[in-house]
C-alpha cells in the first residue's frame, strides 16, 4: 500500500497470562490467558486519515510536512490454541500451536508531529478513526523448548468494514 511507512508500521503483543489445559497429559492441550496487544500504523506523504460517521478516507496535507504521523490501536486479547508437543515433559520438545487470537479495543490515538518555523507541534486525537473494535487472528506458533516462532493473520479486517474498503494485516 502506497501510504503505509512499513518501518513505522509494527504490532508488540505481550501474553501476561498464560496456562494450559492438558488434554492428554502434555502432548495435547488447550492454551489460553489474556494479553495486550499494540498496533501502529504509520503514514507517509503526508497523508492524513479522516473519518466520519458513515466513512473513512485519507488525503494529502499539501502545507504540513510532517514529521511523525501514525495511528495506535490498544487491545486486550486472549488467544485460543491448541497445542501439540513431541516429549511429556514440555522445556525438552518440539511443539506447535495452532488456534486464533481475539482482541477487544480498550485505546487509539492519533499522533501527528510537525516543526513551525523553531518549534516542534506535538498533536495527538484520541479518536478511533474507524479502527474495528474487535480483532480476530488466525495463530500458529512452532518451536523447541522455549524458543520458537510465530505467524499471524487477521480473519477481521482493521478498519470498519461499513466505512472503508477491507485491510488485513
Amino acid at each position: 500500500n502506497s501510504m503505509l511507512k512499513p518501518a513505522k508500521s509494527f504490532s508488540w503483543n505481550l501474553n501476561f497470562l498464560e496456562y494450559k489445559f492438558k488434554l492428554y497429559e502434555n502432548y495435547v492441550g488447550l492454551t489460553t490467558g489474556l494479553g495486550v496487544n499494540w498496533t501502529q500504523i504509520g503514514f507517509k506523504n503526508n497523508l492524513l486519515l479522516m473519518n466520519t460517521n458513515d466513512s473513512i478516507w485519507s488525503m494529502k496535507d499539501t502545507v504540513i510536512d510532517y514529521k511523525r504521523n501514525k495511528l495506535v490501536g490498544t487491545y486486550i486479547t486472549i488467544p485460543l490454541l491448541f497445542e501439540f508437543c513431541t516429549k511429556r515433559v514440555s522445556n525438552r520438545c518440539f511443539f506447535f500451536s495452532v488456534g486464533v487470537i481475539g482482541g477487544l479495543k480498550v485505546a487509539s490515538n492519533r499522533k501527528l508531529i510537525y516543526n513551525q518555523l523553531d518549534d516542534k507541534v506535538k498533536i495527538t486525537n484520541n479518536k478511533s478513526f474507524g479502527l474495528n473494535p474487535f480483532t480476530l487472528d488466525a495463530a500458529f506458533k512452532v518451536g523447541y523448548r522455549n524458543v520458537g516462532f510465530f505467524a499471524n493473520y487477521s480473519l477481521l479486517p482493521r478498519f470498519d468494514k461499513n466505512k472503508t474498503v477491507g485491510v488485513y494485516p
